[in-house]
C-alpha cells in the first residue's frame, strides 16, 4: 500500500460486533511515523476500534468524540521495515470495557473505560482512513477480525490465519494486487 493511502471495505461495518472483539494483521510498516494498520472509524473521532503504529508506539482505540480508551505503549519497534504481527482485542463485560494491544505476541498495554467509549461501526480500512493524515507506506497481510477476545495474554502468532466460528472477517490478502 504506497505512504498515505488505503484500501478498504465499505460493505462489512453492520457485520462488525459491537461488544467484545479483536483485529489482528501482519504488517511492514516503514518510517513514516504514522501507519494505520486496520480502523473502523466514521466521521470525526467516531470509530469502532483503529489498531495502528504511530510515532514508535501501538496503538489499539475507540471513541465517541473526546471520549475513548486507548491501550498504548511507547517505545515499540513496529515502523522498522520488518514483519510484525499487530493485534487489538476489546473486552465488554456489562458497561465495561477493556482494551488490549499486542505487538508480536506479546501483551504491550492495558486499558480500561465504559462501553459508552464505543464508537459507530464504519466501513473498515486497511493502511489509511479520513481520520488525520493516516496512513501506511508499506505492506499488509492476514487480516482476521473475530467476535471474541482471541488473546487474553502473550501468546506466539501464526505467520498465516485461519478462520473458525469466531471469525467475522479474514483477508489472506495473496492476490498481489487489484481490488479483490
Amino acid at each position: 500500500i504506497p505512504a498515505r493511502t488505503s484500501a478498504n471495505v465499505p460493505g462489512i461495518a453492520a457485520s462488525l460486533p459491537r461488544g467484545s472483539l479483536c483485529v489482528e494483521a501482519w504488517a511492514k510498516v516503514g518510517a513514516v511515523g504514522d501507519a494505520v494498520i486496520a480502523s473502523s472509524y466514521g466521521s470525526g473521532n467516531n470509530g469502532a476500534f483503529l489498531l495502528r503504529c504511530q510515532a514508535g508506539r501501538v496503538v489499539f482505540v475507540n471513541q465517541v468524540g473526546g471520549t475513548f480508551v486507548e491501550a498504548a505503549a511507547n517505545g515499540t519497534t513496529c515502523a522498522n521495515g520488518q514483519w510484525h504481527h499487530f493485534a487489538g482485542c476489546r473486552s465488554v463485560i456489562g458497561a465495561t470495557l477493556t482494551n488490549t494491544v499486542f505487538l508480536d505476541g506479546e501483551l504491550k498495554a492495558t486499558a480500561t473505560g465504559t462501553t459508552a467509549s464505543i464508537g459507530a461501526n464504519a466501513p473498515v480500512f486497511f493502511g489509511g482512513v479520513t481520520y488525520g493524515a493516516d496512513g501506511l507506506g508499506g505492506a499488509i497481510d492476514e487480516v482476521r477480525i473475530s467476535s471474541t477476545v482471541r488473546y487474553p495474554g502473550s501468546f506466539t502468532p501464526a505467520r498465516r490465519l485461519t478462520s473458525d466460528p469466531d471469525t467475522v472477517a479474514l483477508w489472506h490478502l495473496d492476490e498481489g494486487a487489484g481490488a479483490t
